[in-house]
């Protein structure tokens, strides 16, 4: 690691220990993503609005230098970071700003490791998913949008309706 790339990079956490990474990360001033999604849980005698990770156990981080690599390296709960090969994984810029975009409907997500065929690639131009990078694929039936995650080799699967027709 002679010459870092500032960037986006992926780190793995122990299970449940994502909040707490993050609460370290901004303790030392080093920029996170943890795309969160609100559903509702029920149990026998209530229900309530719970949020937890879209991807488990992973955190989005942007490092600027190796001392931040190192600092983030360092945090209790953080296992590693991601890498190909020898390589740290970087994520491109459009994966965050897409999932950005994703996680304000905030409704109708789901999550798939599937290996689903290549659809229509689109970029959506208006309503609350604007300038959202994605393909429309047939699934049980159903158009859906589909937007792959790339790295975390994960597709985020939404319903069609959320793409502003004219």
């Amino acid at each position: 690691m002679s010459k870092f790339n500032k960037g986006w990079y992926l780190m793995y956490t122990k299970p449940n220990y994502e909040r707490k990474v993050c609460d370290s990360l901004t303790n030392h001033n080093i920029e996170f993503f943890l795309p969160q999604i609100t559903k509702v849980k029920t149990w026998s005698d209530r229900k309530k609005y719970v949020s937890s990770p879209l991807f488990p156990s992973y955190i989005f981080i942007y490092l600027n230098n190796k001392i931040e690599f190192f600092q983030g390296q360092n945090i209790a709960g953080v296992l590693c970071y991601v890498r190909i090969g020898k390589e740290l994984a970087k994520v491109c810029d459009h994966v965050i700003i897409n999932l950005k975009l994703i996680l304000n409907i905030q409704e109708d997500i789901e999550i798939s490791k599937a290996n689903i065929k290549t659809g229509q690639k689109i970029t959506i131009e208006r309503g609350p998913l604007a300038g959202l990078d994605c393909e429309v694929v047939q699934l049980m039936g159903t158009k859906k949008i589909l937007v792959r995650s790339g790295i975390l080799e994960r597709n985020i699967i939404i319903p069609e309706h959320h793409i502003a027709y004219n």
